[in-house]
């Protein structure tokens, strides 16, 4: 999350698209955007095995900062020794780094969202040998729904089985989203797609004629100039058409892309206004998976990194398990269920609500069907002092007696105030 907005920022004073553009090379670099892997007609559903590791290098105030705001949202779901107790224990994992096993599914591929579950394996030291890392005992489990671009309309389901608790905020998790690696993405490719997507093709994924003069119009406007630079040699003897974005004389950002194995996209580098690189997506060892036709990457990185000095500041690789790899296969809502046990409490922090919950009875929370309503849950019980009105039999219940109490504290102020005027 944190990269995400480092690269919207990087390029928010850029418009979005560039200026003169020969045929062939616009054509080339739509073709490449329909090849996306936000298509939903190229990929609907699927599922993989993703080994995650991550590595955060930004200095120790700014991490600790940055750990703050992300769990100061919990503050008052926990106390306050407890979450200073876990803001450490995510810095020393941040700063040295984590590794996990990710089963992630996607289900719903239209405008740009979709079903996601993420089942987690974090690895520790050994009590052994620090240097020796294992994996942890207990996995967590995530779960989003919505489109992360716009984290006021996502929810995110997570269950962690230490404390026996589900927690729903509007926070995005970064679920990594595997039909995307070695694909053409990034802010610069979602804008494009949606300067060439209307409302009437979206679900297609066609980009009309009126899209592509839309498009053509920024680029007119545009101070940005697209070229092709060249070929370049990946994964031993593949070989990638080099696609520039410029200013000028500074490269904004470059694609390689191979279009003899449906507009693959090897590598993406993005570059600040001065022309440094600030990011780098690197994508290598295809496969071909034989059931859809579509090559996919076994290694996939992400790395931001500090144009000035060249200090790496998040590190993201992926190693998908090509055995365990599939796509555009049905994929059941029964995915995106948690079951939550007798007692079992629920932290509800969508839009600061802060609600707890425990399970008077077992119970499931899905995010298959969209959003989801506590309160019409009857098997859950609120901890928070509110009341519940709308629970199915007791809701009657709690209504009569606020209206009983209300009532009598009624009588007993009139007959007071009675009494007092008799006696003055």
């Amino acid at each position: 999350m944190i990269m995400e907005r480092f690269f919207f920022a990087t390029f928010a004073s850029i418009c979005i698209f560039s200026g003169s553009l020969i045929a062939n090379e616009l054509e080339f670099f739509v073709n490449a955007c329909r090849s996306s892997g936000h298509n939903p007609t190229l990929i609907q559903s699927g599922w993989a095995e993703v080994t995650k590791t991550a590595r955060f290098h930004d200095s120790e105030d700014a991490l600790r900062k940055v750990i703050n705001e992300r769990l100061d949202v919990w503050k008052d779901s926990f106390s306050a020794e407890k979450l200073e107790q876990m803001k450490e224990s995510m810095f020393r994992m941040e700063r040295d780094g984590t590794k996990s096993f990710e089963r992630v599914l996607l289900k719903g591929n239209e405008q740009f969202q979709g079903l996601r579950r993420s089942e987690t394996r974090q690895f520790v030291p050994s009590k052994d040998d620090p240097s020796i890392k294992v994996p942890a005992e207990l996995p967590g489990i995530i779960f989003g729904v919505g489109n992360p671009n716009f984290p006021e309309k996502c929810e995110f389901l997570r269950w962690e089985p230490v404390s026996r608790t589900a927690f729903i905020s509007n926070e995005f998790f970064g679920l990594p989203e595997f039909h995307r690696f070695g694909r053409m993405q990034g802010s610069f490719v979602h804008n494009a797609i949606r300067t060439l997507l209307d409302d009437t093709s979206r679900s297609k994924f066609v980009f009309p004629p009126k899209g592509i003069e839309k498009f053509k119009s920024f680029l007119t406007e545009s101070g940005l100039e697209f070229s092709i630079a060249g070929e370049k040699e990946y994964d031993n003897g593949a070989t990638a058409t080099v696609l520039e974005v410029k200013k000028g004389d500074k490269v904004a950002e470059r694609f390689w892309v191979d279009a003899s194995k449906g507009y693959i996209c090897p590598l993406i580098e993005g570059f600040d206004l001065e022309g440094d690189g600030v990011r780098e997506i690197k994508s290598s060892n295809f496969f071909l998976h034989r059931e859809s036709g579509l090559w996919f990457p076994t290694q996939h990185s992400d790395k931001t990194y500090a144009a000035t000095t060249g200090e790496t500041v998040h590190f993201f690789t992926y190693q998908i398990d090509p055995s365990t790899f599939t796509i555009n296969q049905p994929v059941s809502d029964e995915e995106f269920c948690i079951d939550i046990p007798v007692d079992g409490k629920v932290k509800d922090n969508r839009g600061g609500k802060n609600r707890s919950y425990v399970a008077d009875q077992p119970g499931t929370l899905s995010l298959a069907k969209g959003g989801l309503d506590l309160d019409r849950m009857s098997w859950l019980r609120t901890t928070d002092g509110e009341f519940l009105l709308q629970k199915n039999t007791n809701g009657r219940q709690y209504l009569f007696v606020a209206i009983g109490v209300a009532l009598f504290a009624l009588a007993l102020y009139l007959r007071i105030r009675e009494r007092m005027k008799k006696a003055s």
